[in-house]
This record gives C-alpha cells, sequence and structure tokens, in this order.
C-alpha cells in the first residue's frame, strides 16, 4: 500500500516515466494471493492509474487492459470462489462485496473506460461505459459527490446524441428525461454557477432528438411505409426504455467522455 501511495504521488506530479515502474510495481505486489481482500481497492485504483498513465502518454492501447483489469476486480467482488483446486484443501469462498471505496473506484474506471474507448475510436463501448458511469453518478455509488449537475446534464444530453445516431430512441429519451430532471433538482446551483449554456444544450439535443424521428418519418412516409427508413417498434413509442443494466451489459463486455 505504500508504495502504491508514492506510485500516485508520482502520478499526481506527472512525472510518468517514474509513476509507471512504480505502479507496476505496486501492482504486482497487491496482486499477490497473501494481499487479502483489503488491498482490492487499491489495485483497482493502481490500475486505473496505470491507465491514466499510459493514456497521458498518448497510448490508449497500453491503457486498455489495465482498466479491463480493474473493471474484473468489481466483476468479482461478492462471488464464489475456488481455492486450492483439485487438492484435499480444495475451497469455495465468498468473495467480500465490494466497499464504498471499491465503488468509487469502479465508477472512475468506467469514467476512464469511456476516455479510453473514445481514443481506440470504439464509440458503441465508449458510450456504454459512459452511460454506466453516469448512471453510477446519478445513484451516488460508494458516496459519489464528484459529478457537478450541469457537468452530468451536459454529458447525458451529449451521450444522447450518440443514441440518436444509432437510432436508439429509448436510450436517448432516457438521456434527455434524466438531464432535464438533474437541471430541474438544481436550478438554484446551476443558476448560482451561471451554467446557462448547459441548460440550452438540453434543450439543443431534445430538438435534435425530435428533429431526427421526423426526418425519419418523412423519408418513410415518401417511400410509403418503412421501407429503407428501417422504422422500429421503438420509433413509435420510444418511452418505452428497455430495463437493462450495467451489471447484466458487464457479463458480456464495457467520444471520449462528454
Amino acid at each position: 500500500l505504500a508504495t502504491h501511495r508514492r506510485a500516485a504521488l508520482t502520478l499526481d506530479a506527472q512525472d510518468f516515466g517514474t509513476a509507471v515502474p512504480l505502479l507496476m510495481h505496486a501492482r504486482s505486489l497487491l496482486s499477490r494471493d497473501d494481499a487479502g481482500f483489503s488491498c482490492r481497492g487499491a489495485l483497482m485504483e493502481c490500475n486505473n492509474e496505470l491507465g491514466v498513465a499510459w493514456c497521458e502518454r498518448g497510448e490508449p492501447s497500453r491503457a486498455l487492459p489495465f482498466l479491463r483489469d480493474a473493471q474484473m476486480a468489481h466483476a468479482f467482488a461478492g462471488e464464489e470462489h475456488t481455492t486450492g483446486r483439485g487438492t484435499a484443501e480444495e475451497k469455495t469462498e465468498t468473495t467480500p462485496p465490494p466497499t464504498d471505496a471499491e465503488e468509487l473506484a469502479h465508477t472512475r474506471t468506467l469514467f476512464l473506460l469511456a476516455q479510453t474507448l473514445g481514443q481506440l475510436r470504439k464509440p458503441d463501448e465508449a458510450a456504454r461505459a459512459c452511460s454506466w458511469c453516469l448512471r453510477r453518478q446519478l445513484e451516488k455509488k460508494g458516496g459519489d459527490e464528484s459529478a457537478a449537475p450541469d457537468e452530468w446534464a451536459q454529458n447525458a444530453a451529449q451521450l444522447s446524441g450518440f443514441y440518436v445516431s444509432k437510432r436508439d430512441w429509448p436510450g436517448a429519451w432516457m438521456c434527455i428525461l434524466a438531464a432535464t430532471k438533474v437541471i430541474q433538482d438544481a436550478a438554484e446551483e446551476i443558476a448560482e454557477m451561471a451554467a446557462v449554456d448547459v441548460v440550452a444544450n438540453v434543450n439543443i439535443a431534445r430538438g435534435k432528438f425530435h428533429l431526427a424521428r421526423l426526418t425519419l418519418a418523412k423519408d418513410a412516409f415518401k417511400k410509403g411505409g418503412a421501407g429503407d427508413a428501417e422504422v422500429d417498434e421503438d420509433f413509435f413509442n420510444p418511452h418505452e426504455v428497455s430495463s437493462g443494466g450495467e451489471g447484466e451489459a458487464e457479463t458480456t463486455t464495457t467520444t471520449t467522455t462528454t
């Protein structure tokens, strides 16, 4: 843990040449079998910091494996695992559930994943990570208070634009409604911050959503039906938002964060 703290301080000083070897050494220590679950949060943060370091050095492809490792550490928290497999000492244990600190580390992992995947030109995965991050910030996982309401609403409004480009009407509409609700609930705070642009941007996102749907409807009408416009059921009822959550999606995988 002391090695990790020293490495983190070096990273904060933006001494990446020194920070990366220190972080790798700390990671190897924190990954040892005798490190215990009390070091799990530090290991997650160490992987996050290695992701930051490689992204700052312009190598997001080298950052991604560390962020995936941090993501998996959270996914396995609270799960059963077997030790001593195939020996007389084989036993099955349940790992401790995530602590608040680990929940915060996981939210940061998703934030960094969204940025990294965006740099790697993987917009679908980047949007998915961004969506999970926004959801966790809204739910204040681990007591997270990091997301200012204007920034959160801005990010949600911009994410809606990605969903519109994919004709994911429920996803886009959910982002717009969530951004609108956050702005309404934090109206006084946003006014004090003079963050009037975010209100305009959310309204612009709403306008682009309706414009895209009207354009698609016009094209379908011209063709005498859906035809090449590929109008699906969600087009007619965008308010039916799917209930799929982060946990379900993470079992299969995870724009720069907007």
